[in-house]
């Protein structure tokens, strides 16, 4: 899933609006210039090397692309993982 936090000047017209599962998130953030750049290299380090150390589970469902700005305007990605303590 790709979203966007969504507020009262969101347009959400032509998009799907859901409300998330209640499930712990491991949440993963990168600052960029350009989106899409850090996303592919989020991923490879949370499974490569967060799922394994963390002492954490990956549970079924989604993955979760974020793609925001600061208030100032600088960009940022995350990615969000549902887990579960082992």
């Amino acid at each position: 899933m790709i979203a966007r936090y969504r507020n009262e000047n969101s347009k959400t017209d032509g998009f799907k609006v859901v409300t998330l599962p209640k499930q712990t998130w491991a949440v993963f953030r990168a600052d960029v210039k350009d989106y899409g750049e850090k996303i592919p290299e989020l991923f490879g380090r949370i499974y490569s090397e967060w799922i394994s150390t963390s002492g954490y589970d990956k549970v079924e469902g989604w993955d979760i692309e974020v793609y925001d700005e600061y208030p100032d305007g600088r960009k940022f990605e995350e990615v969000w993982v549902q887990v579960k303590k082992k």
